[in-house]
Order: structure tokens, then C-alpha cells, then sequence
């Protein structure tokens, strides 16, 4: 589910299959020991060990499939220990039991102990799980901003930042990092402090993500003020910059957007409770093949800088801001938080279909209901529909590709009804109902009755309720609070009742 400061929680599906052999060690078998690494009384044991010495197991898992790790950590006195395949994480330097939900970059398991700065490393390790995790027919459930939660559709998206919540990389524009300052929207010690110092010049961190391909991107973080009230998210192509956008993190209000001409940009601010917002900028125009995004976020002196995004001030040197969660993503529009450590993490598009329920729905007549609102004016048709399956016959409620167009058609072998109006806000939620019926045809949104026809056919053996034109194609991305099918066609005072906000 998204909870409500937008962040999601795992509705985990876990396999049964463990996929480690000898988890808790209770035999000196199954795993390939670095050198001082030793396996006795149920645990691996580092003990003056030097740096980047593990335990492996190898061919044990399939790249490209998400899996949950776990490990207990214990006898901690130096060093740190950190998954290194199939995926990086960050370095444990405490008793405990860590979990991580990581998407395999290899086949082999490899838990590695490393010096960090120590004369050796000394810690123990046992009861090491890992299961797939299998996430379909889970559908998520945002319950954002509070109140009755509604399902969320997105497409397939990469967070191409590699450590999320970790800012120890990032590059220092007159400012200084101070990670595990306070705690971060999702209830953990984990945002990161930025301090300007005293110089004169920009103040922030930014950081170069390569190899990129695409023609639009969207950045977004979590960040709260610190006595720095205004903050800006800088983009670019170059190591100059294409887009920049001034937040006011007082008022949760965008103060200056600036976009070079040839590009195009879009911005938000979301409030998530505790002071903490979640901004945005999107950048659209860029001719990526392989190439590296700039992404950026300085500490800001007004609302309104003159020359982006070398902006100048003297700083105070101690004035600062909180950051966690960045997400650099290929797209028009940010979608909900993908957590990374160590390496870039993907969430499969959402897909909704029921099929085989034919006896649940009269092809004859019947209504098909929807309270809905898109994720962004991104110039794509999203569409549900009742359908057998294919796109010619079939019932279809359509955002479509215009701002704020909402469409309604019914298809039987050809068109029936097709009616559109953009007299509505498709980012907000509306009811919209379609009835069908022979030559009786009529497209309801918000209690409103915007088309009819009286002439037409209903479509032959609808049979499903999918989440696209009927064939596959035109997903719908968006917001989904309720979703009806009627068996007869509504009189007006039931469709006034079904569809009035």
C-alpha cells in the first residue's frame, strides 16, 4: 500500500522456496569462505579479517527477479558488513536483524565484511534468508494524504539513483552533509542534513547519473527546511543546466520556474506531514542515447533568484535543509518513491484485468461506473473498459490525451457511441458512467448527463473488466476510488445518485 506521506509499504507475497542452503550455519557446508572467515557454533564468523573478505553462494539466484534478505548480525566489534550481490547495500555496523528488498543484478550470494576505516573486522553473521518476492495480484492501495484510499495504477519505472537515501556520494556545491540528522518521512534516523557554509556561491549537492536514454526525466526528494526557507531542483543535460524550480518550504508553494528555450518543464510540491515535502521537476525536450543527467538541489537565499541556477549568496553557516529519498526517473510525471541501496531499482507496471466474468455482466444493457482522476495531463489516452477480449467490442471510459478530455465509447463491431467533453479536471477525482442499451446510449460525469445517443448497438459477449481499450493497449495509469458494474441500464434519478460528487 502507499500510506499517507506517500510511501510505499510492501504487501509481500514471499515465496515458500529458501533459496540459501546452510542459512544458519548449523554445518561447515554449502558456502565458499574468504580467507579468516570461519563457520562455528551456527554462525560465519569475521575475526581479524581483512577488507572485502565474504561468504558466497553461488548460482542460487535469477537476475532481474525481486527478492527479501535477511540476515542477524551479532558479536559486532569493528568493521562493517553489507550485501554486495545481488545487490549493494549499505554498510551495518551494528548488532541487529536487517532486511532488504533488493532486485538481483546477479546469480550469486555474497555477504562481504570490509575494514571502513577499522584495522580489521570482527562481527558474526547467521540465520541468512532469502525468498523471492512475488508481487502480482497485489493490487496497491494509496492512502495518501488520508482518508478513503483508492487503488494506484503506474506504469514500469526505474529509480536510476543508486542510494536513495544515502547522500555520501553526491558532490558539495559550499555546503556540508550531516546524514542521520533527524528522522525521514518513513519513521527512520535516515535524512541527510545540508549545511551552507559561509562562502559566497551556490550551496548544495548535486550529482551526475550517466548512460541515460530518453527525451524527458523527472526528479524528485523529500526535503524539509532548516532554517533555509527556499530551495531549488536544478536539471540539466550539461554540467550547465536546462530547468530550474524555486520551492517555498513554508507555504508548500512553487515561487520561480525557469526552462531554457527548446525544453519544457513541470514542477509540484506535496506536503506529507511533519514539515516534510516532496518536490519535483520534470524536464521534456532532452535527445538522451546514453548520455548523463545533472540533477541538483540548492539551498536558496529568495524566492525569486535572478540568474539560474548560479544564484550567489553569502552563506551563514548554519542555515540548512533536510533531503532523503531522491528518485531520477525516465518519464512526463514522478510516480510513488522506489527505495535503492546500492543499486537501480524497477517497479513493474501495474496491470488490472478480471477475467471470465461474463456472467456478471449484460451484454445487452448495463452501466459501467468510475470514480477516477489521472496522474498527469501527459498526453496519452488511459482507458477501462468491459470488453471479450478485443478492442472492437467493447465499453470504454477514456482520459484522453487532451487536457482534461473525458471520452465515453461503446463498440460493437463499429462504433456505437463515442462522446468527449474537456469542461472537467481529469487530475481531480470524477464520476463518470456510461449506460448502454439498444439505441440508448448516454455518457453521465459528476451528476451530469453530457452525451447521449439514440441509435447503436450494444457489444457481443463482453466477458472482462480490464484496465486498458480491451485488447491491451492504453493502460490506464491513474487513481481508482470505486469501480461498478450494472446489469441494467440505470433510470436518470439512479445515475444522478451513482455519479454527483
Amino acid at each position: 500500500r502507499v500510506d499517507e506521506n506517500g510511501l510505499v509499504n510492501y504487501a509481500e507475497v514471499v515465496s515458500e522456496t529458501e533459496e540459501v542452503t546452510n542459512g544458519d550455519f548449523a554445518t561447515d557446508s554449502d558456502w565458499t569462505k574468504g580467507t579468516g572467515v570461519t563457520i562455528s557454533g551456527g554462525k560465519a564468523n569475521w575475526t581479524n579479517t581483512a577488507n572485502n573478505v565474504g561468504v558466497t553462494q553461488s548460482g542460487i539466484l535469477t537476475s532481474g527477479k525481486n527478492y527479501k534478505v535477511v540476515f542477524t548480525v551479532s558479536n559486532y566489534s569493528s568493521g562493517s558488513v553489507r550485501l554486495r550481490f545481488p545487490a549493494i547495500t549499505e554498510r551495518v555496523m551494528a548488532n541487529g536483524t536487517y532486511t532488504y528488498y533488493i532486485n538481483a543484478t546477479a546469480t550469486n550470494l555474497y555477504i562481504q565484511g570490509e575494514t571502513n576505516g577499522d584495522a580489521n573486522v570482527n562481527f558474526s553473521i547467521d540465520n541468512v534468508s532469502v525468498k523471492e518476492i512475488l508481487r502480482d495480484n497485489v493490487p496497491r492501495i494509496d492512502y495518501t494524504g488520508g482518508g478513503c484510499p483508492h487503488i494506484l495504477a503506474e506504469p514500469q519505472r526505474t529509480n536510476e539513483v543508486t542510494y536513495s537515501e544515502d547522500f555520501s556520494s553526491w558532490s558539495n556545491d559550499n555546503s556540508t552533509d550531516t546524514p542521520n540528522s533527524i528522522t525521514a518521512p518513513d519513521g527512520t534516523l535516515t535524512a541527510t542534513k545540508v549545511t551552507e557554509d559561509t562562502a559566497t556561491g551556490r550551496h548544495g549537492i548535486w550529482t551526475n547519473i550517466g548512460s541515460q536514454t530518453g527525451t524527458e526525466f523527472s526528479f524528485s526528494a523529500y526535503v524539509k527546511d532548516n532554517d533555509r526557507r527556499y530551495v531549488s531542483i536544478v536539471l540539466s543535460d550539461t554540467a550547465s543546466w536546462n530547468s530550474m524550480v524555486v520551492f517555498d518550504l513554508t507555504t508548500g508553494t512553487i515561487t520561480k520556474e525557469y526552462t531554457k528555450s527548446g525544453y519544457t518543464g513541470t514542477s509540484s510540491i506535496t506536503a506529507i506531514g511533519n514539515g516534510w515535502y516532496r518536490i519535483s521537476n520534470t524536464l521534456t525536450g532532452l535527445a538522451f542515447s546514453g548520455s548523463t543527467v545533472y540533477s541538483r538541489i540548492y539551498l536558496q537565499d529568495t524566492p525569486t533568484p535572478a540568474n539560474p541556477p548560479n544564484n550567489t549568496y553569502t552563506g551563514d553557516g548554519i542555515s540548512s535543509i533536510y533531503i532523503w529519498g531522491a528518485q531520477l526517473e525516465a518519464g512526463s510525471y514522478p510516480t510513488s518513491y522506489i527505495p535503492t541501496s546500492g543499486g537501480t531499482v524497477t517497479r513493474n507496471q501495474d496491470i488490472f484485468t478480471r477475467d471470465g466474468i461474463g456472467s456478471l455482466i449484460n451484454s445487452t444493457e448495463g452501466v459501467l461506473f468510475a470514480e477516477i482522476a489521472a496522474l498527469a495531463d501527459d498526453n496519452t489516452n488511459r482507458c477501462i473498459s468491459l470488453s471479450d477480449g478485443t478492442e472492437t467490442n467493447r465499453v470504454s471510459i477514456v482520459l484522453g490525451t487532451s487536457n482534461n478530455h473525458i471520452r465515453g465509447m461503446v463498440l460493437s463491431g463499429g462504433t456505437s457511441f463515442d462522446f468527449s467533453t474537456f469542461s472537467y479536471n481529469t487530475l481531480n477525482n470524477n464520476k463518470i458512467a456510461i449506460k448502454y442499451k439498444v439505441n440508448d446510449f448516454a455518457l453521465w460525469i459528476n451528476g451530469v448527463e453530457v452525451g447521449t445517443d439514440t441509435s447503436g448497438n450494444t457489444p457481443v459477449g463482453l466477458n472482462r473488466l480490464v484496465f486498458d481499450l480491451g485488447g491491451g493497449t492504453l493502460n490506464f495509469f491513474g487513481k481508482v476510488k470505486q469501480l461498478q458494474v450494472f446489469k441494467t441500464a440505470l433510470t436518470e434519478s439512479e445515475l444522478i445518485a451513482l455519479t454527483t460528487i
